[in-house]
């Protein structure tokens, strides 16, 4: 395995590459765009993104998507598509677990609490009584946000410039206006008897908006941040920043990325050496039974993580 020099520099090599190939690639069809735009006189905006090799379009308006359809023959076009909006509150159960009672409760310990079921059934406290919790590791998550200020999560912060990304709304500090993301970190990196990794320290991109709607170019900017974290402003890229494992509780409502918009973020952590961790759909036993592992769940390369509604 990679010694931890030998892996910064590798993911700083991997965006360099990932960088300079979206530059060659983008350069003719970013200079015929913003001719076009001018010559339409609207105020549509152009976002460049590395890991996918995408541009995404923002303010356009009927002229510009028929200009921009006149260019699916451009030769460093490969497809030209919606950026697809839908809401993470598609399944009525999953409201219920919203945001979770587990991070809701007060301890009565001297905010110490007993190990939680969950970590019970996995066994987790023996495997602390080794030494292993967590310590040394650093783990991210794409999700709502996380409430930097809760009792089983505020020590756990990384905290420095590169501990936090808004890829919705551009706030500068941790937040969730959601709660699922604070569920899933506590879960994860929580402590008061409450995560599996209470050593771990966490950092998180947020990905989902205060409506519970997301969309792809939010998911892309948290993929760009998770390879190489920068500051909250987008700015002083730093790849030895990087999590070891991203949790990722978003996922795409069934056929959404048939065409793959997606794989290059998976792709590049892969190559990154970042485990990607995600729920498998949460949906199985209300609507598609064994086909219900949605994205990014079913890619090779991600570990997805199931439920159990009883013990044996």
């Amino acid at each position: 395995s990679k010694s931890s020099v030998q892996m910064e520099d590798h993911r700083t090599a991997l965006r360099h590459a990932l960088l300079l190939n979206a530059q060659v690639s983008q350069a003719s069809l970013i200079t015929a765009l913003t001719d076009m735009f001018q010559e339409s006189g609207t105020g549509t905006q152009l976002t460049s993104f590395w890991i996918t090799n995408q541009l995404l379009v923002r303010n356009m308006t009927a002229n510009v998507i028929g200009l921009l359809n006149l260019l699916r023959d451009h030769d460093e076009v490969a497809r030209v598509q919606q950026n697809p909006r839908f809401s993470i509150h598609s399944h009525s159960h999953e409201q219920q677990l919203w945001p979770g009672s587990t991070l809701n409760c007060k301890s009565q310990h001297g905010g110490r609490l007993e190990p939680g079921y969950n970590l019970q059934l996995l066994r987790v406290p023996e495997l602390w009584a080794t030494g292993v919790n967590g310590t040394g590791v650093v783990v991210g998550i794409i999700d709502t946000g996380v409430r930097r200020t809760h009792s089983a999560l505020r020590d756990s912060y990384k905290g420095d410039k590169y501990s936090w990304f808004d890829g919705v709304s551009s706030v500068s500090n941790p937040s969730d206006d959601v709660g699922h993301g604070t569920m899933s970190m506590g879960l994860l990196a929580g402590g008061e008897g409450v995560g599996v990794a209470p050593g771990a320290k966490w950092i998180a991109c947020k990905a989902v908006g205060a409506s519970g709607v997301t969309t792809w170019d939010a998911f892309i900017r948290c993929g760009q941040f998770m390879l190489c974290p920068t500051t909250p402003d987008d700015l002083e890229p730093d790849c030895s920043q990087a999590p070891s494992l991203i949790s990722g509780g978003l996922h795409a409502p069934p056929g959404l990325d048939d065409e793959g918009s997606l794989d290059g973020i998976i792709e590049a952590l892969s190559v990154a050496g970042i485990l990607y961790v995600s729920s498998a759909g949460d949906h199985g036993e209300v609507e598609e039974g064994c086909s219900s592992v949605l994205f990014p769940a079913h890619y090779l390369t991600v570990l997805a993580v199931g439920d159990r509604k009883s013990v044996v």
